[in-house]
C-alpha cells in the first residue's frame, strides 16, 4: 500500500464541522471516504504510544546484553505501528467495495474525528500524512452542543478549553498540518476548501465544485427533529440555516462565563469575545464562585461528552 496516502480530519469537539469538511473534500475525484463515520484511530493512539514505551523499558532492563540505538528503534516501531493503521483503512475499503488493484499515487483517503485528543502523537505514528484540523467558536459550538446532546455548558467549555490548548502546544512543534475555522469554512467554502486541496497537493481541475455547491447539510442540530435526537439524513440547505448566529441572543451571564474561561483561547484562534463595561467587579466575583463550585464537585459529576 505504498501509494495511498490518508488524510486524517480533527474537530476540535463535537459539532465543530468534521463531517461538512470531509464531504467537501470528498468532491475532489482522487479523495474516497472511509468506511468509520468516526473512527478515533488519533485519539486511541495514546495506548500504542503506552505499549511502545512499556516495550522499551522492558527491553532496557535487559542487563545480560546491550541494545544499540534504542531511540532509533522506538522511532521506527512507532512508524510501522501507523503504518498497519493506515493499511487498514485502505485494506477494508477496498474489501468493502471490491475494488481492483490499480494504484493511484494521488488517491487520498479521507478520515475524520470530532476530538484533537492524542494529537500531540500523531508526528511520532502518521508522519508521512496529512493533517487537517478544524476549529470552531465555543459559542456557536456550545449553542449547537447542547441542542444536539444536552451537556453541561460548563463542561462542554471546559472541555474546549482543553481541546483548543492541546492544538496550541502541537502547533509549537512546527507540525505541518492544516488549520480551517469552520466560519470561514461557512463563509466562503470555495476558497476554504481550494487551501484544504492546494495543502494535499491536488489539482483544483479534477475538484467538483458544482457538486459541493448543493451539498446537502448532514447531522446539522438546526434541522434536529423537536426533542428527539439529531439525525444524519441528508438535508436540503435553505436560508433558516445559520449556524453562526445561533449565540446572537445569548444573555450577559454565558458570555461573561465563557470570557472567563476561555478567552486566551478564543483569542488565540482569532475569535473576538463580547465585552461589556459595568458590574465587573460583581461577575468577577460571580466566575470566581462558579469556579469554586466546579472544583468542589465536578468529581460527582458523571457527564460525558
Amino acid at each position: 500500500m505504498e501509494n495511498e496516502k490518508i488524510v486524517f480530519i480533527l474537530g476540535i469537539m463535537p459539532r465543530s464541522g468534521t463531517h461538512f469538511i470531509a464531504n467537501l473534500i470528498c468532491k475532489h475525484q482522487n479523495c474516497q471516504s472511509t468506511l468509520i463515520p468516526e473512527d478515533f484511530f488519533i485519539a486511541n493512539v495514546k495506548n500504542l504510544n503506552r505499549f511502545s514505551n512499556d516495550l522499551v523499558h522492558t527491553w532496557k532492563k535487559q542487563k545480560h546484553f546491550e541494545i544499540e540505538n534504542i531511540s532509533e528503534l522506538q522511532r521506527a516501531l512507532k512508524f510501522n505501528l501507523g503504518r498497519s493503521i493506515t493499511e487498514f483503512i485502505v485494506n477494508s475499503v477496498h474489501k468493502k467495495k471490491k475494488w481492483d488493484d490499480k494504484k493511484n499515487k494521488d488517491l487520498f483517503y479521507v478520515t475524520k474525528t470530532p476530538s484533537t485528543e492524542g494529537i500531540q502523537f500523531f508526528d511520532d505514528f502518521f508522519n508521512d500524512q496529512k493533517l487537517i484540523v478544524i476549529i470552531r467558536d465555543i459559542r456557536t459550538l456550545m449553542e449547537s452542543f447542547q441542542k444536539s446532546f444536552a451537556n453541561d455548558f460548563e463542561l462542554i467549555a471546559r472541555e474546549w478549553v482543553k481541546q483548543a490548548r492541546a492544538l496550541m502546544f502541537f502547533s509549537t512543534k512546527k507540525s505541518k498540518y492544516h488549520l480551517v475555522k469552520y466560519e470561514e469554512l461557512h463563509t466562503d467554502y470555495k476558497k476554504e476548501i481550494t487551501k484544504v486541496i492546494q495543502f494535499l497537493g491536488l489539482s483544483m481541475e479534477e475538484y467538483d465544485m458544482n457538486s459541493a455547491e448543493k451539498l446537502p447539510v448532514v447531522g446539522s442540530s438546526n434541522f434536529k427533529r423537536g426533542e428527539g435526537k439529531i439525525h444524519w439524513t441528508p438535508v436540503k440547505k435553505d436560508d433558516s440555516f445559520q449556524p453562526l448566529n445561533s449565540a446572537d441572543n445569548w444573555p450577559r451571564w454565558k458570555h461573561e462565563r465563557i470570557n472567563w474561561m476561555c478567552k486566551k483561547e478564543m483569542l488565540h484562534f482569532d475569535y473576538k469575545p463580547k465585552t461589556f463595561q459595568h458590574w465587573k467587579f460583581i461577575y468577577t466575583i460571580w466566575n470566581i464562585y462558579k469556579d469554586i463550585i466546579w472544583f468542589v464537585y465536578k468529581k460527582r459529576l458523571r457527564i460525558k461528552i
